[in-house]
């Protein structure tokens, strides 16, 4: 198990090694399209990470997802979602 500082890192190093793909290709790394998404990407995983320490799971309805303990919860979230009639 990676614990969150050990997770940051790891996404940090993904991040500079992306760039560097990216710079070896000939595009610039450091333009501000890139550098959102890599950020939004972080943020993410951080998120899952975080969720999933609180032991909540993913629950899937056709492209949409809930975040929640049990498929029970999930069903209530998504019914108030929208996601299921």
């Amino acid at each position: 198990m990676i614990h969150n500082s050990g997770i940051k890192s790891f996404i940090a190093l993904g991040l500079m090694m992306s760039q560097l793909d990216n710079a070896s290709k000939g595009e610039n790394p450091f333009d501000e399209e890139s550098l959102r998404q890599q950020v939004k990407l972080k943020d993410s995983l951080i998120e899952d990470s975080q969720r999933r320490r609180y032991g909540q799971n993913k629950f899937y309805y056709g492209d949409n997802f809930v975040w929640a303990r049990n498929k029970k919860n999930a069903d209530r979230k998504a019914r108030n979602a929208g996601y299921l009639l």
